[in-house]
């Protein structure tokens, strides 16, 4: 996937908004980036930096994937935009 300049510009606006670093910035904007296009259920990840965006993407971890207890359609209703 190519990293475009509005994707680097919203990773800014996380950086900014939500004092995380520069890579956990640019995989939320990228992830926000291509949910506006196909549908994403979910970002797979188990790094904690994440659950403090939680307003931007939903996140599952790995423990709640392979335990069959999460409903991965319940983050359709969430807004995938950085604003």
């Amino acid at each position: 996937m190519e990293i475009t300049r509005k994707i680097l510009s919203d990773s800014e606006i996380v950086i900014a908004s939500h004092d995380v670093y520069a890579s956990d910035a640019l995989h939320v904007a990228t992830y926000s980036s291509v949910a506006r296009v196909r549908r994403l259920d979910a970002m797979l990840s188990d790094d904690r930096h994440f659950r403090r965006l939680g307003q931007i993407v939903n996140v599952l971890t790995l423990s709640e994937v392979s335990s069959g207890t999460v409903d991965c359609c319940k983050a359709r209703g969430k807004d995938a935009s950085l604003r």
